[in-house]
């Protein structure tokens, strides 16, 4: 659609993209979010996003700049693109599931053993409640 040179097909073309990508956001931040152990979680994530963003995103408008000159189309183009997106594919297809590993499992019961220890390692305030949903955490004595 690029190749026509018609504004009007081109301004149709990209907003129609758009929409794919903008549905991916919502599961992007949650499968980014469980990548990690919730000790790592906001390094992890913000590593990771940073990375992504330096390793394909700086170069891609080089590549594609160097990829239309070279071939005067925009095919080789869409063939980069897609290459990254089965790159994405297997990315995403041999990252581990920490749900099914039971490292959530194991900080459940480490709360559990902090609130048997009678609030001497108290967790932050509201932490508990957010994140995991547990009864006890609305019996945590304040000190």
């Amino acid at each position: 659609m690029l190749d026509t040179m018609n504004p009007t097909i081109i301004f149709i073309a990209i907003t129609i993209s758009l929409v794919p990508v903008m549905t991916l956001y919502g599961p992007e931040a949650a499968l980014i979010a469980e990548s990690f152990s919730p000790r790592l979680r906001y390094s992890g994530a913000s590593l990771g996003y940073q990375l992504a963003s330096i390793i394909a995103g700086g170069p891609s408008p080089f590549i594609a700049t160097a990829l239309f000159a070279s071939y005067h189309s925009s095919l080789p183009i869409a063939l980069y693109m897609l290459g990254c997106a089965v790159i994405g594919l297997i990315a995403t297809a041999l990252m581990t599931d920490l749900h099914r590993q039971g490292d959530f499992g194991r900080i459940r019961k480490g709360l559990n053993g902090m609130w048997a220890a009678g609030g001497r390692r108290r967790p932050l305030a509201g932490s508990c409640a957010f994140v995991f949903r547990l009864e006890r955490c609305s019996r945590v004595p304040n000190r």
